[in-house]
């Protein structure tokens, strides 16, 4: 049975919520960690995209449903697709990859993750809730992650941390989400996901009580997910290289492998 929310997906932006970086918390937004992370990863994508355009296919499950993307970027961001596009594999003269036992919604996933580096926003909106400006989880955006994301994702896991920070129905919850939400829509739209039942309702009773104030499990914040040192848990890893360098060594490598042969 589908739920039909009141409340509406967020347009919101990052800079509608404060940063909870190190170095805006000690007033200095100049050097704000979130800015300069979001900055290298954009440079490193455009880069990518616009010095190897090539896209290559990903033929997924059984059935072999086709995604695509670009190659370099895939290789830049994941070991795998590096072996598999630049090891000289047959991949990397097809530039067709099959992963059979792969889920769609598993590497739609992955592909969001690296090219938006989502996780960003959704900490700057979300990581503040026991703070002031910081939004709760609403029963249309758990909805969403758990039809979208796989159960093993860095999304997920922030999700499930979040709930278990605070039940989406505690009071504070109900508080603070009158100051963006019209006629109680969050709260009934809550009340309405849980009346439909089902595996996210059960995956959310066992996190947590959708009506218990959870912060007590997260002594002195050191846990919750909007810590700045647990953000490592959900972002993408921080690589030690430059696009322009990792574009260079494929290069390097395709002539190696080329000589081989």
């Amino acid at each position: 049975m589908a739920v039909t929310y009141q409340g509406t997906l967020s347009s919101t932006m990052m800079g509608d919520y404060p940063c909870i970086c190190a170095k805006c918390q000690d007033d200095y937004p100049d050097d704000c960690e979130v800015k300069c992370r979001l900055q290298s990863h954009c440079e490193n994508i455009t880069y990518l995209m616009a010095e190897c355009p090539k896209i290559v296919k990903i033929l997924v499950s059984p059935g072999e449903i086709e995604m695509t993307c670009h190659k370099a970027a895939l290789g830049f961001h994941s070991d795998f697709f590096d072996a598999a596009f630049y090891g000289g594999m047959a991949e990397t003269t097809e530039g067709v990859i099959r992963l059979p036992e792969e889920s769609k919604e598993g590497i739609y996933t992955f592909i969001s993750w690296f090219c938006n580096e989502v996780m960003c926003f959704i900490i700057g909106m979300y990581g503040n809730s026991s703070k002031d400006g910081g939004r709760w989880l609403s029963a249309r955006s758990m909805d969403f992650i758990y039809e979208k994301a796989t159960e093993t994702s860095s999304l997920m896991l922030f999700a499930r941390h979040l709930l278990r920070a605070g039940g989406p129905l505690c009071p504070r919850a109900i508080r603070d989400e009158t100051k963006f939400t019209k006629d109680g829509a969050y709260e009934k739209d809550w009340r309405e996901l849980i009346k439909r039942g089902g595996d996210l309702v059960l995956l959310i009773a066992f996190e947590t009580s959708f009506f218990q104030d959870g912060l007590c499990e997260f002594l002195d914040d050191k846990e919750a997910p909007w810590t700045l040192a647990n953000h490592k848990k959900y972002m993408l890893p921080t690589t030690s290289t430059t696009a322009k360098v990792y574009l260079m060594e494929k290069a390097l490598s395709a002539i190696a492998i080329g000589r081989r042969r």
